[in-house]
Formats: structure tokens, sequence, C-alpha cells
């Protein structure tokens, strides 16, 4: 089934069909192994057809299948295929596709890994796995205004879980958020930088433990990920308040860190801007101050 959706020969009216056949399935389709890869399927064929040619049935089967997505969102962002097919519904309708190795979950990443390193009789498949996944690479595709309302939507029902803060370091729900930060800033730039603050305002985001800790979100080898996606989304003043509350006194802390100095060098990425210079300019001079530290250890 997979691989006739995915066939070039493959039409609006087919597709429609097809749609029509699996409504009232696709919930249970979307936490299916083997169903999860067809759904995802369906929706970049979908998107990929009214992206070429206007369908208003088509259209509308889509949005269904859309709706009925972001409807158990709760459900499908923590789930191990679920969380895919949301991954491929939020990239189709902001018509912005990210690397596989981008969007994939971590739990999906750990079992690709030991399948590779299992059945591989040398070490060039995995070698050429990691150089493929070492690229995100990003594809753009002008998509209709119609998708923006549901994107929005969905938009709107993850800044409204109740357990945003423990999905933010999930290994299947933070790719997730990766996702829909980035493909929100690309379509909807608005919406991105409120996800962002959203995010930043969860209780103990951006507080830590004691004065010589970090932030466990900044520190945690899934979170760490998404804070950099929030610190790329995030507006000139967003991003001013978390250097402020989070890394201004801590810059050698989060250098020296395994884990968290790839926020801290996003951030120095995102000071070049104009409108932040003076974080940089902040950066800058306290990492100078602290070379001779850093020599010494």
């Amino acid at each position: 089934m997979q691989s006739v959706v995915e066939s070039s020969h493959v039409d609006g009216s087919s597709l429609c069909t097809l749609l029509k056949a699996l409504d009232g399935e696709y919930r249970d389709l979307a936490t299916d192994r083997c169903g999860s890869h067809v759904i995802e399927s369906l929706v970049r064929a979908s998107a990929q057809v009214l992206t070429a040619s206007d369908s208003d049935t088509l259209q509308a089967q889509f949005f269904i299948l859309c709706t009925v997505l972001t409807t158990h969102l709760p459900e499908l962002i923590a789930h191990p295929y679920g969380s895919h097919v949301l991954s491929a519904m939020l990239q189709a309708l902001a018509g912005m596709y990210v690397s596989a190795n981008f969007s994939r979950s971590r739990y999906s990443q750990e079992f690709r890994k030991a399948k590779m390193a299992s059945t591989a009789s040398s070490t060039t498949a995995v070698l050429a796995w990691k150089q493929k996944g070492g690229i995100q690479i990003e594809q753009k595709v002008a998509v209709p205004d119609s998708f923006s309302k549901h994107l929005k939507s969905v938009s709107k029902t993850i800044s409204k879980l109740p357990t945003l803060l423990a999905l933010l370091t999930h290994r299947c729900a933070s790719p997730v958020l990766q996702v829909a930060l980035k493909t929100l800033t690309e379509r909807l730039p608005a919406r991105g930088r409120k996800l962002a603050r959203k995010i930043v305002q969860c209780p103990g985001v951006l507080s830590q433990e004691s004065e010589g800790t970090l932030p466990s979100l900044f520190t945690d080898a899934v979170g760490s990920h998404l804070t950099e996606a929030v610190i790329a989304a995030s507006s000139p003043s967003l991003l001013q308040h978390m250097f402020d509350t989070c890394f201004r006194e801590r810059l050698v802390v989060f250098a020296l860190h395994p884990v968290a100095n790839y926020p801290l060098q996003q951030i120095v990425a995102m000071a070049t801007s104009t409108q932040v210079i003076g974080v940089y300019q902040h950066v800058a001079s306290c990492l100078q101050c602290s070379f001779s530290y850093l020599g010494n250890i």
C-alpha cells in the first residue's frame, strides 16, 4: 500500500478514494507499526498533489485526515509510530521537508543504529548512514494558503498540551516539537515565536538546582536538541531574556559541558543579528576572559 501511494502514477482521484476508504481508521493506523507508514505516505502524497493542482474533493479529505490527527495529537505525539505521522503532517502543511535524521525520534534512531550494526557485514553501511544523517537537508515547496489554517490549529493544540513540560525531553515527542518549531518558523513565524515562548515559560525550563549547575533541559541528550530549536525560533526579546536568565553568569560552565555547549553555540550564532549584538559582545568578552582558565583545564 505504501508503494502504491508513493507511485508516480497515483493521481488526486485515487488518493481521494483511498482516503475515503480509510476514513474512521486514521487514529488506529497512525499508531500501528506498519499502518503508520501508509498514513505518512498518504499525507505527503496528498499535499504534493494539492500543491501541483486544485482538487476540492481531495483537499476536503486531506483536511479531514489532518483534523483527526490533530484531535489525537496528545496521544500521538509521544507514540513511537504516531509521532512520525505528526512530523510528516507538520512538514506537509508547511511545505518544508527536513532530513529524516532530524525528524526521526530518538527511539527510532536508536533502533535503526542497533539494526544496522547487527546486520551490516562491515562498518561501511553504518558509516554511510551516519554521513547521510549528518546533514539536515531541507526542501521547500509552495503550498496552498488553506494549509496555514490547519498548521495554526496544530500549533495551538501543542501549546495547550497539559503535559508539555514532560514532553520536552521525551525521545518521541521532543523531535516532533523540534519539527513544529522549524516548520512554524518557516511558514508562520509569529506562531513559531509563540510556541518557543510557551516552551520557555514551562516551569523550571530556565532554572537550575544550584548555582553551579545548569538547567536540566540544556544538559539532557534529547532536550538539548529542542533548546537549539527554541533558540532558533525565538524573538530578539525572548532571546535576550533567555540569555540574561540562564546563560549570562554561566558561560564557561555551558562551554565546558559536553551537551549544553551546543545551545550556547546556537545562541552565539543567533546573536550575530544587529538586534541582539549586545549578547554577542558579552559572550565574546566573557569567553575571551576565560581562555586562560580553559587552557589550564
